[in-house]
């Protein structure tokens, strides 16, 4: 008898390590990307949101919860090139609307970030999509991000990240030089007006800003 308790024991022991070592991601490789977003909660699926742009190419720094309630909801901050994401995460059923977009834009501003990402386990809805054309934001659906885990990447699943990289690679193609403040000569990066008559239209300012104040027109 006590052998087959010793045995019920160790299989119920398996069985408990092999999920939890799968809901740690040691056994990611095993699920489709589909399967790990509608096994996730909220705390996986912004891991898995991680791992996905990681594997785009971006360094990601995820935030603390303190950080987040400070910054507005900004779940994560994703770099590549030279240029800075806030990243906002949706583990929802329901559609992701606009509000929620027009918010994170806002912190992007605020903070002089260079571009945003909403990443949702479903949809958007098409007010968001509609508002967000034309801005530096990239909407990732639930259906996108799980190509992503599949292992494909931002560009082939979605529109390109950042229209600020999109006009630094043209015009860095068109001109063949990086471009440089009209005032100290230092490199130039892509902006965005917080305030003013210009506030959330893009320009060039200087990277050594606040200290210069250079400006060109994007």
């Amino acid at each position: 008898m006590s052998d087959v308790i010793f045995l019920l024991v160790a299989i119920l022991f398996i069985l408990f390590a092999w999920r939890v070592l799968r809901k740690v991601g040691h056994y990611d490789g095993a699920l489709s990307g589909r399967e790990l977003i509608e096994r996730a909660d909220w705390r996986e699926f912004e891991r898995l949101t991680a791992q996905a742009l990681r594997g785009s190419g971006f360094s990601v720094r995820e935030t603390p919860g303190e950080e987040v309630e400070a910054d507005g909801g900004v779940d994560m901050v994703a770099e590549r090139n030279g240029y800075r994401y806030v990243v906002q995460c949706k583990r929802w059923k329901q559609e992701v609307g606009v509000d929620v977009v027009r918010a994170i834009y806002g912190v992007m501003a605020a903070r002089g970030d260079h571009g945003c990402m909403v990443v949702s386990s479903g949809r958007f809805t098409k007010s968001a999509w509609s508002w967000a054309r034309g801005k530096p934001i990239t909407l990732i659906h639930g259906t996108a991000l799980a190509r992503m885990l599949d292992g494909e990447t931002l560009e082939s699943v979605v529109s390109a990240p950042s229209i600020a990289e999109q006009r630094e690679i043209r015009r860095r193609e068109k001109t063949g030089r990086g471009l440089k403040c009209p005032e100290c000569g230092r490199d130039m990066v892509l902006r965005i007006a917080r305030q003013g008559t210009f506030a959330g239209q893009e320009f060039w300012g200087c990277i050594r800003y606040p200290n210069c104040r250079g400006i060109r027109n994007a």
